[in-house]
């Protein structure tokens, strides 16, 4: 549907149950304000496919319509970025330097306990410069997570500046500097 706003979700290469078990918590209220492409693997110790499929088997059928859930992402990556409003996920360098390069607006939720706390510093940063919202994993639940992105979605020309701030972060030419910076340190 043009018309409604792109949401992507995703755990990132770890995966997160608890994006997921929160997403599968608010979906009917979420899918009546967006269509939401998650990315969810199968992983048998937590179950979140099997019961993310179970949840969108109770939704009515025009807001199943709404929600496409993928085990993996590939070469369509692309397409689901170009088209996302929002990313929603986590904020690990990954992701982060995606949301950055391709100037989208992310609602990220930080891995706790990642080395030095990196995700939150990554999340902070990019919030900083106002292109994202940081959520900690601790503040997570399923109204919070509902209250944060029903706001961000209200405002799609919002999102889109904010998507702008943050590809104001990315830097497209640093493989380029850095492989001159070595080959300047080796000329020395």
């Amino acid at each position: 549907d043009p018309a409604a706003a792109v949401v992507y979700v995703t755990g990132g290469s770890q995966g997160s149950h608890k994006i997921n078990r929160t997403i599968g918590a608010i979906l009917p209220a979420l899918l009546e304000q967006a269509q939401i492409v998650h990315q969810c693997g199968d992983q048998p110790t937590t179950g979140d496919r099997a019961w993310l499929d179970g949840e969108a088997a109770k939704l009515p059928d025009r807001l199943r319509a709404r929600y496409a859930l993928r085990p993996y992402v590939g070469p369509e990556l692309r397409d689901i970025f170009a088209a996302a409003d929002l990313v929603i996920g986590r904020s690990g360098a990954g992701t982060v330097n995606e949301c950055c390069q391709l100037g989208r607006a992310a609602l990220y939720i930080p891995l706790p306990g990642t080395s030095g706390d990196e995700q939150t510093a990554n999340a902070r940063l990019v919030e900083a410069a106002g292109g994202g919202v940081l959520l900690p994993q601790v503040s997570l639940t399923p109204e919070r997570l509902l209250e944060v992105a029903r706001r961000l979605l209200r405002d799609r020309p919002a999102l889109a500046q904010m998507g702008e701030r943050a590809r104001a972060l990315a830097v497209p030419d640093a493989a380029e500097r850095l492989a001159q910076l070595i080959l300047d340190a080796a000329k020395a």
